[in-house]
């Protein structure tokens, strides 16, 4: 965390997150009593390039991939392990540490501030995402918690303002640490189907953050870039998100003939887009991107850890 002086400081007291524990629950320090369980997201990380052993003894892995799933208890990842890829949450399953009754003790479980409290290891009230939007006594209007009135939109047909950028966000972020740990040379890119989430994960300087507008187009802000990167704008120019109109939406493993869930579908663009983004097709768009990413900026193939 970030002392008045600007120092940074590790987190303590009532405001930074507790240690998971595995398979017990979590008592509070000030009331000792059992906290209900949250149902916000499962946070899942991945460092690609082998096994790892102790932690004294393996050696830093070249890329650390954070996958965080909205509204995906625990118990889900069990109920569905047979439809789960072998290399991806299985793996991790099987192979990789899990802790399956991790609680925070905090109510606001909004994606903003689920992303916050994620990136920064603190609770609202320290990191000041509170809510997705909240009113401002100062500016006495409703602001969201990624809002910035200085940066404009990058990549869409019509730049305006605001934008996002981290500028509410109090504090330092996982991805500053790395940053810092590793001299400035550590790249990181976030990116998310949202701007609140793709802001918070990405902490302040990132390489590059990354989201959907609601044309489903990935856009960034100029508080991170003046103009998207080549491959960034080529990748919207090749995967218009309209080709996805009309596509139906399909259960998983469904009988061969049953209808669809619903058709990826609406009457107007804007309301085509809000479809869009809460069906798969764009959770595997948003993989693709990410994919690019990695190819383009070559991460995981520098000389300290990129996330």
């Amino acid at each position: 965390m970030l002392n008045d002086s600007g120092e940074v400081t590790a987190p303590s007291g009532r405001g930074s997150v507790p240690a998971c524990k595995h398979r017990r629950p979590f008592l509070s320090r000030d009331r000792r009593e059992r906290i209900s369980p949250r149902r916000l997201s499962t946070l899942v990380v991945a460092a690609l390039g082998g096994a790892a052993v102790a932690a004294s003894a393996a050696p830093r892995p070249k890329l650390v991939v954070l996958v965080v799933a909205e509204q995906l208890r625990a118990d889900c990842l069990d109920r569905h392990r047979a439809a789960l890829a072998p290399g991806g949450f299985r793996k991790l399953l099987e192979g990789g540490a899990v802790f399956r009754e991790c609680r925070y003790e905090y109510a606001a479980t909004y994606p903003a501030s689920g992303a916050a409290l994620l990136a920064t290891g603190s609770y609202p009230e320290r990191n000041g995402i509170v809510a997705e939007q909240w009113y401002e006594r100062r500016t006495r209007r409703v602001v969201r918690a990624a809002e910035d009135p200085e940066a404009a939109v990058v990549g869409s047909d019509q730049p305006r303002r605001p934008a996002g950028s981290p500028r509410r966000l109090v504090g330092t972020t996982l991805a500053d640490q790395l940053r810092l740990a590793g001299g400035g040379r550590s790249r990181v890119v976030a990116i998310s189907l949202r701007d609140q989430t793709a802001v918070m994960l990405g902490g302040r300087r990132p390489l590059g953050c990354y989201w959907m507008d609601e044309a489903g187009r990935f856009v960034t802000s100029t508080y991170y870039k003046e103009k998207l990167p080549e491959w960034a704008a080529a990748f919207g120019r090749e995967n218009p998100a309209l080709r996805f109109r009309g596509r139906p939406w399909r259960a998983l493993d469904a009988k061969e003939g049953a209808p669809p869930l619903r058709m990826v579908d609406a009457p107007t663009v804007q309301d085509f887009v809000a479809t869009y983004l809460a069906s798969p097709l764009a959770m595997e768009e948003q993989f693709a991107f990410a994919r690019r990413a990695v190819e383009a900026e070559e991460l995981g193939q520098g000389p300290a850890t990129d996330l």
